[in-house]
């Protein structure tokens, strides 16, 4: 740190923002009013503009279809989440069972990435069904890999977990 050059990020502005759509959705009809929308809805913190933009995909409020994207003309406000946790927890509503029990395991108290052999022994599941399970979290952006291992791609998923006290004591002894 002593060394380091602090950088202090600021906002993106309303042109920011659309460009960085653009370069997302391409020249999609009405993809001006959807950036001025999501915008203000983030508050130019592009992280969660994306976010935004990956729920609307995921809603299928926008889609990709022979080479090009539609976007909706008209955004409600109950059309996006309210706030980033929001957007998070709906991410999770949209994890199969499964997935959602091993993703309380995963969540046991540990900051570093857990490699696969520590999934696999801290799973209550198959070999091959905790491999599908790691896909689906995957997928999702609940989890990343890297050659380090598993992780969560933000510590607010693994605190979103509702861990059960004696699944929890399990998993630690495991």
């Amino acid at each position: 740190r002593s060394v380091a050059t602090r950088l202090h990020l600021v906002p993106l502005t309303a042109h920011e923002t659309l460009e960085l759509l653009g370069s997302v959705f391409g020249q999609a009809p009405y993809l001006e009013r959807l950036s001025q929308r999501l915008h203000d809805a983030s508050e130019g913190n592009p992280a969660h503009c994306l976010e935004l933009a990956q729920h609307l995909v995921e809603c299928r409020l926008a889609h990709y279809r022979e080479g090009a994207w539609t976007l909706p003309s008209e955004l409600r406000a109950e059309q996006l989440p309210k706030s980033r946790r929001e957007a998070q927890l709906a991410r999770l509503d949209t994890l199969s069972t499964d997935a959602h029990a091993f993703g309380q395991l995963l969540s046991i108290p540990k900051r570093a990435p857990l490699l696969l052999s520590h999934c696999l022994a801290l799973s209550e599941f198959a070999p091959e069904r905790t491999r599908e399970l790691l896909a689906e979290l995957r997928d999702k952006r609940i989890l990343r890999s890297s050659e380090h291992g598993f992780s969560f791609v933000h510590d607010s998923f693994r605190q979103m977990f509702e861990r059960e006290p004696a699944r929890a004591r399990a998993a630690h002894l495991r």
